[in-house]
């Protein structure tokens, strides 16, 4: 199980690190699983968590670095983004017509519908990594992730 630190601030990594392990002691290891589809801004295919959810809600609604316990977050596996270099719809010539369908959107919503009924294999949460992503340091100019930190999950883990 992966949590993506947002822009911490200098030196605050060791504050993070604390707050995970505290809420990672309060679970025991718990079974999930990949099940369902959707998107995000029309541009990014996710595949969501099954499996045990109630300790993983537990988890992303755990305050960090002293901050108020965060609203319900939605636990997803990113699988794709659109390019910004993808055929985008164009808008009709001497007219006021809505634009022409979006070539990209309709892929997208298919991708979308046909793995709503996904159901992936199981396997058991037994730690967290914290992991910054930098993003254009990647292969071909997409994010690198950094694992910083890995907290067992479990007060026996």
């Amino acid at each position: 199980m992966r949590v993506f630190a947002a822009d911490l601030p200098e030196g605050a990594l060791d504050d993070v690190v604390e707050d995970v392990t505290d809420a990672a002691g309060k679970v025991e290891p718990f079974g999930l699983r990949l099940a369902g589809a959707g998107e995000f801004g029309g541009r990014t295919l996710w595949i969501g968590v099954g499996g045990e959810t109630v300790p993983l809600e537990r988890l992303l609604a755990a305050p960090l670095l002293g901050e108020t316990p965060r609203e319900r977050r939605r636990a997803h596996l990113t699988v794709a983004r659109v390019s910004a270099r993808a055929p985008q719809a164009h808008r009709r010539r001497g007219t006021r017509r809505e634009r022409s369908a979006d070539p990209v959107a309709a892929l997208l919503a298919g991708t979308v519908h046909a793995l709503s009924i996904y159901g992936g294999p199981a396997w058991e949460a037994r730690e967290i990594e914290i992991v910054a992503s930098h993003l254009g340091q990647g292969r071909s100019g997409g994010p690198l992730h950094e694992v910083l930190a890995r907290v067992p999950i479990g007060s026996g883990a």
